[in-house]
């Protein structure tokens, strides 16, 4: 009988699991995808508000940096191609001078064709700070809601888009320079310098800035301010090769004999031989440069102004003043003939293109003679300068 109970009351721990359980294992199913990336989210805020650029910086996905819209970041000097130096340099900026107010965040799957990416969005997300708030003050009354939205592809962020994002520089630049705290801190553009260097700069400033109420200007005023941006224009169509696009904003006051890079010339060329010549020959670099508004003209002051090309050992200063005309009209980019009213070389030496000419003149004189006269004055047209980018190669970069 004994036996018998026995027996079974080892049938029923059998039955009740108390014996060895077959081999089945549960799968590991990970981390939900979409609490991971919020996760990440979080991680990146927390990692920006403690002013640790270099987790913030790792933490994108640097082979994407044109998906990444961060104020201050969203202009044109920053947009694609953007170096993975450039973006941990303009991350280390604005982690020093902003904080992100993240609140909720919700997440759903990307569409089928972006993979395995999650998208995060944090709809009263807010990037805060004297800097950020200065850069909003004359931007349109209507802006769109805050919110930002991520891109997570992994422990990645892939895209960052602030949809509160509607900033306009333009009154705190134009106060700033005014107020003579915005050399440097300011392009001709008057889009801010986001580098980790002028971070402090732009923190005092920016906070004077909107202690004193974020004053924005009259509509002239910021006109006459963002004409300066056809002196940078006008050196980026040069060093493209297409300086004729540019000639309409030349006052027929200028000359070829104002403009950087000329060495002499016997006569005065005409202007359009004289930049065709020099953008196959010279390339300009502005440096930082001045902004001066009064009355009817806005002056551009770059003192440190250099040429440089296959004709010279090296940048050769050629320091400059540019005036241009302040116009009111809106419409300025659309119709800016004759902008540029005057330019002014500064004291610059004409460039040393006289050892070149004699050295040509013993290795090749045929070459010499079609692009320098006898007495080595350079001959300012598109023959000669192809004679002198057969002799001493083109520019570096170019085609």
């Amino acid at each position: 009988m004994l036996a018998l109970v026995a027996g079974g009351l080892q049938a029923l721990g059998a039955m009740s699991g108390s014996g060895t359980p077959p081999d089945e294992t549960v799968p590991d199913l990970g981390p939900d995808p979409l609490e991971q990336a919020i996760a990440v989210v979080e991680e990146f805020a927390l990692a920006w508000n403690e002013r640790d650029s270099a987790t913030v910086t790792s933490a994108i996905a640097a082979e994407r940096p044109g998906s990444i819209v961060l104020p201050g970041l969203m202009y044109p000097r920053f947009g694609p191609p953007l170096e993975p130096g450039q973006l941990a340099d303009a991350v280390a900026f604005l982690t020093g001078i902003a904080r992100i107010s993240l609140g909720r965040c919700e997440a759903e799957p990307a569409p089928a064709d972006l993979g395995e990416t999650v998208v995060v969005r944090c709809g009263d997300a807010r990037f805060e700070g004297d800097y950020v708030e200065a850069l909003r003050r004359a931007a349109p009354e209507d802006a769109d809601p805050e919110g930002i939205t991520f891109a997570v592809l992994g422990t990645r962020i892939v895209a960052i888009s602030a949809s509160g994002g509607s900033y306009d520089p333009a009154a705190y630049c134009v106060w700033a320079e005014q107020d003579g705290a915005g050399l440097a801190l300011f392009d001709l553009h008057c889009h801010p310098t986001t580098t980790a260097a002028s971070a402090g700069s732009h923190a005092r400033t920016a906070a004077a800035f909107m202690a004193a109420g974020g004053p924005v200007p009259v509509r002239e005023t910021i006109d006459a301010r963002l004409v300066a941006t056809f002196v940078d224009l006008f050196v980026d169509r040069h060093n493209a090769g297409r300086p004729l696009a540019a000639l309409p904003w030349l006052s027929p006051e200028v000359s070829a004999r104002d403009l950087p890079g000329f060495a002499g010339a016997a006569r005065d060329p005409d202007i359009r031989d004289y930049l065709l010549w020099s953008a196959r020959l010279l390339r300009i670099e502005l440096g930082e440069c001045s902004v001066e508004m009064g009355g009817r003209f806005t002056t551009v002051t770059c003192p440190d102004l250099t040429v440089a090309g296959p004709l010279l050992d090296g940048p050769h200063p050629q320091p400059t003043r540019f005036t241009l005309a302040a116009s009111a009209s809106r419409n300025l980019r659309l119709q800016p003939v004759g902008v540029i009213t005057d330019i002014e070389p500064l004291g610059g030496r004409p460039l040393p293109l006289e050892a070149i000419c004699r050295r040509l003149q013993q290795s090749d004189p045929a070459a010499a003679a079609l692009a320098f006269t006898e007495d080595c004055s350079p001959v300012y047209t598109t023959e000669a300068a192809a004679v002198l980018v057969a002799a001493f190669g083109p520019m570096s970069g170019s085609a």
